[in-house]
């Protein structure tokens, strides 16, 4: 079995000025490649040797100096940092795991921003009772993404007035791009009173830490019956545990996921006999020949559902779970391949590989459709809904233009409110255009998200020959009046400037609205969007008559043109006259109004769409932010 090379620090302390661990000792351990959360707790407690279960360490690592050390605390971490090695195996020495024993002193040791662990406690009764000392404290920086919050349509609407509702707005739009890698699963919270320890009777909500579980059981994944869990410890995140009567639920939805998860790895299927906002009642698929059941209430005045009876004895035979496994639904697939997609721009994890990791961590298997609607499903759990990412925009813009008032950026709604147009032009690009080539060139690309829409960006030259990003537009489609609202924004923003190109595709709308708003720039059509038609017209076109077009739109000379044309004409007179029914002054550079500067093609344009192919996969709220990011670093990236 193959394994990765770490390097673990322990019994050093905590440096409060630099927030860095000094002194103690170091060894290297061999970490399997499949291995879990807890099989690396037991690994690293016994190279360590930590012993007894009123022992508990913590785990983590840095990434560069100046970030927040990344905490390992579930299965998915586990995963990404064996991924992470792997991408540096010839730099053994690179991401050394930091072990901190939790005891009072190790506690003490460590910087207030590495060693104070957020956390929800809450000391509850058996009927349900929450007493008056609970305590709740959640740290944004540490939210992937929040939970997904319903709505009922894509509209924009915020009072820009309203001071409050705007950095509401704001901080939810932020908070969803905000990515940290030291929480797996949205919302996390973590457990840090270890008075539990002392007390199997207590009851405490430990959110996405298992610290409660793993204290009694780092020698067993399994969850023995005198456990604290099956005494009404709250489960909260999505930490797989054992069911066990007295089990409390944060919700139905997280018992109901729970139990999937059990079914899908326990490899039995089970059917909901009653189910309604009070009650879940689940009965083997084999009702007549197995007694296996559960039964979980809600108890009263919160939403916490805790589980009642559970007969956990299967006398089905195996032949009844055969074929696909009802439990790996949509939903529960795009909950257990959610953290490959953490990172916003990842979506190269394909429903066939979906497929294939499910079918080798849970045994199940199922159509190419129910895994790509699996993706579909954890996409939104982390991202939110496509719907919902339009109704930030309005605070997103208010928040931009706030830090960066010279900047233009415009959203237009129809009758109803509903988003029609986008548009933004940071300052950095307005201030930069008068230094530029006087020429504009514009793509359009297609996005990929739930309502689709079209992301039309303008580029220019700077003075090396290096992109420079000008304004970004998002419209329903490449229609007349949406490329002329457009242009309308860009001229409002960069103005016009004496002897102005614009290079486009062939796209009528783009020359209609070059009319309309540049009426005295000249316009000018990309000839490699020129020679595909050419290919696709005339199937000879290849050898001389592909040179002789090259020849003839990049000739500076008049006479050097004709002769190309020529030779063009002699051996297809069919393509000679559609060459010149394309209009010599769009894409000869000799018959060309202005000057193109060797921009010959939108290849400048593309080629930043090129950039952001990953990002039009994206809600509108995740792109627009991608982009603004993006040009505030392209400068830096680009040696500006």
């Amino acid at each position: 079995m193959d394994a990765v090379c770490v390097f673990v620090n322990y019994n050093g302390q905590w440096d409060g000025t630099s927030s860095s661990y000094v002194g103690g000792e170091m060894k290297g351990i061999l970490v399997p490649e499949n291995s879990t959360y807890v099989g690396l707790v037991e690994l690293v407690r016994s190279v360590i040797g930590i012993r007894g279960p009123d022992k508990n360490i913590v785990m983590r690592y840095g990434v560069e100096p100046g970030l927040p050390l990344v905490r390992i605390q579930c299965d998915a971490d586990v995963k990404f940092y064996i991924q992470l090695k792997k991408k540096d195996v010839h730099v053994l020495s690179k991401f050394p795991v930091t072990i901190d024993v939790l005891d009072e002193s190790a506690a003490e040791a460590m910087p207030a921003e590495v060693g104070a662990s957020n956390h929800i406690d809450v000391q509850r009764s058996r009927d349900g009772g929450q007493s008056d000392e609970a305590m709740q404290h959640v740290n944004d920086s540490n939210t992937i993404i929040p939970p997904p919050r319903q709505f009922p349509s894509p509209t924009v609407g915020l009072d820009l007035h309203n001071e409050d509702e705007i950095e509401k707005q704001y901080e939810v739009m932020h908070n969803d791009l905000c990515t940290a890698h030291d929480n797996c699963n949205a919302g996390k919270m973590h457990d840090a009173d270890d008075s539990h320890r002392s007390n199997e009777k207590s009851i405490a909500a430990s959110i996405g830490d298992q610290s409660i579980v793993n204290n009694t059981r780092y020698e067993n994944d399994k969850v023995s019956s005198s456990d604290s869990l099956s005494d009404g410890v709250i489960v909260a995140d999505y930490t797989p545990v054992t069911i066990r009567i007295n089990c409390i639920f944060e919700n139905k939805k997280l018992l109901q996921y729970h139990l999937h998860h059990d079914a899908m790895s326990k490899h039995y299927q089970f059917k909901v006999k009653r189910s309604n906002s009070t009650l879940l009642h689940v009965i083997c698929i084999d009702n007549e020949g197995c007694q296996w059941q559960l039964r979980a209430t809600r108890m009263r005045g919160s939403e916490m559902f805790v589980v009642k009876r559970f007969d956990d004895v299967h006398t089905c035979s195996i032949e009844i779970v055969q074929g696909h496994h009802r439990q790996a639904k949509s939903w529960m697939i795009g909950e257990c391949v959610k953290a490959k997609y953490l990172d916003p721009t990842n979506t190269l994890y394909r429903p066939a590989e979906i497929m294939r990791d499910m079918q080798d961590e849970f045994g199940v298997s199922f159509n190419y459709l129910r895994a790509w609607r699996g993706k579909e499903a954890a996409l939104n759990r982390l991202r939110g809904d496509d719907a919902e990412s339009y109704k930030v925009l309005p605070a997103w813009a208010e928040m931009v233009m706030r830090k960066n008032p010279a900047s233009d950026i415009q959203i237009e709604t129809d009758s109803e409110n509903c988003f029609k147009y986008f548009y933004m032009c940071l300052a950095a690009s307005k201030h930069g255009w008068p230094y530029c080539r006087p020429v504009i060139v514009v793509d359009g690309s297609a996005l990929k998200a739930r309502f689709g829409r079209m992301l039309l960006a303008a580029c220019g030259h700077d003075a090396n020959g290096s992109i420079f990003p000008l304004a970004f537009g998002i419209v329903p489609s490449e229609s007349n009046e949406s490329w002329n609202w457009f242009f309308e924004k860009l001229r409002d923003s960069i103005g016009t400037r004496e002897s102005l190109a614009i290079v486009a595709d062939r796209h009528k709308g783009i020359e209609y609205a070059v009319n309309h708003v540049y009426p005295d720039a000249a316009f000018g059509i990309c000839v490699q969007h020129l020679a595909a038609n050419l290919k696709t017209r005339y199937k000879d076109f290849k050898g001389n008559l592909k040179t002789y077009f090259d020849g003839a739109s990049r000739s500076y000379l008049l006479s050097e043109f004709h002769r190309h044309m020529e030779s063009i004409r002699g051996l297809n007179p069919d393509m000679h006259r559609y060459l010149v029914e394309a209009d010599p002054t769009k894409w000869s550079r000799a018959h060309f109004n202005g000057r193109r500067y060797a921009i010959m093609t939108t290849n400048i344009a593309e080629s930043f769409n090129n950039v952001d192919r990953k990002a039009r996969l994206m809600p509108v709220g995740f792109l627009v932010e991608w982009l603004r990011a993006l040009l505030q670093r392209w400068p830096i990236s680009n040696g500006m």
